[in-house]
């Protein structure tokens, strides 16, 4: 697995003392990667997959161990994100413990565990999936507008 320094060393970005290596992935995303994303695409859609483990969320890791999600970008806007959701209770249990760990260890305000969602893991929760379109992304795109309050609510 690569580290804060490795990921650094290989694409410099502006950092802060206590970033995290998802603090420094996610800026090398946005700040080098995203905005050149049509360039590479040539007008097409982009399918971006196969995230760190730590920037899995609610996902399950694939064979090769990434997180097992996808965004969708075009004309230059994230439309879409989607995932594989994690159903294995004890796995969502540690990852709901370490995010509050690493809170902690940032300053930030912990989330109380959900013993509800965690209770329906161990019940059982079949496999599932979802996708989250943003409606106005894509009408921005078709309609090459440049900021959101172009779009009016329907």
């Amino acid at each position: 697995q690569t580290t804060r320094e490795e990921l650094l060393k290989a694409v410099p970005v502006r950092t802060v003392a206590d970033d995290t290596f998802d603090d420094v992935f996610h800026r090398i995303f946005i700040e080098k990667i995203e905005p050149r994303l049509d360039e590479y695409a040539e007008g097409r859609p982009v399918l971006v997959c196969d995230y760190p483990p730590s920037m899995s969320a609610l996902a399950r890791l694939n064979s090769a161990g990434f997180a097992d999600r996808f965004e969708v970008y075009w004309r230059g806007l994230e439309l879409c994100n989607a995932f594989h959701e994690l159903n294995d209770p004890s796995e969502n249990r540690r990852r709901f413990e370490r995010d509050n760990v690493m809170k902690a260890s940032t300053g930030r305000e912990q989330v109380p565990l959900d013993v509800q969602l965690l209770r329906s893991f161990d019940n059982g929760i079949p496999p599932a999936g979802g996708i989250a379109l943003g409606l106005e992304r894509l009408f921005m795109a078709t309609r090459s507008l440049s900021s959101i309050d172009q779009v009016r609510p329907f």
